[in-house]
């Protein structure tokens, strides 16, 4: 689903271009900081369950999920302040996501390492992967606002946290229900449509 609005939004691009595209700007951007910062916490939550059996405790997935992906933002954030993401990037961003993810689910279902100190690095590089993909639609959404929105960047910050706030307990609620695939697969389709969205505004 995520692919196809991505697909579609591409296709008829030429349609959000110019003042049509900032004007809708105006209903997008929240929609997408909402996004980001429940697409973020989903996959967070999906990994941090999924890897307690695997990493032997609750307190190892936690750490090494939570730390990785922060860790991987925070340094992607930085070098794309230096080097801005092309619109090729951001439309493979949202399927290199889902590529990470299923290998690591591929590795927690069938691969098993009798080193702790293997499980915890593997896991590790592929968190530090899927943090740094993450990590390319917020400062990339701020550049759009602090050109175009000015007044509203602090707004739209707020936004992105209070989903933040809102999406850990709601993620553990929808995990509880559907299970953590889809759960995963909800924060992988949330990506998509910041994709989209970023696209056709880029």
């Amino acid at each position: 689903l995520g692919g196809a609005l991505v697909w579609w939004l591409w296709y008829t691009r030429r349609y959000f271009s110019g003042a049509h595209a900032m004007y809708s700007a105006r209903y997008l951007l929240p929609v997408y900081f909402m996004l980001i910062g429940f697409g973020f916490m989903a996959i967070e939550i999906a990994f941090i369950q999924r890897l307690q059996l695997y990493l032997g405790s609750v307190s190892a997935s936690v750490i090494v999920t939570t730390g990785g992906l922060l860790v991987a933002a925070a340094v992607s954030s930085w070098m794309l302040s230096k080097y801005p993401p092309t619109k090729k990037i951001i439309l493979l961003t949202p399927w290199l996501i889902a590529c990470f993810s299923l290998f690591l689910l591929f590795i927690t279902s069938i691969l098993f390492i009798e080193s702790i100190l293997l499980r915890f690095a593997l896991v590790l590089l592929i968190i530090l992967a899927i943090g740094s993909l993450t990590a390319i639609f917020f400062p990339s959404g701020l550049k759009i606002v602090r050109k175009h929105f000015p007044g509203v960047e602090p707004l739209l910050v707020g936004l992105t946290v209070g989903a933040f706030a809102f999406a850990g307990p709601l993620a553990l609620y929808i995990a509880s229900i559907v299970g953590v695939r889809q759960l995963l697969l909800l924060g992988i389709i949330c990506y998509g449509g910041c994709a989209a969205i970023l696209i056709a505004l880029h």
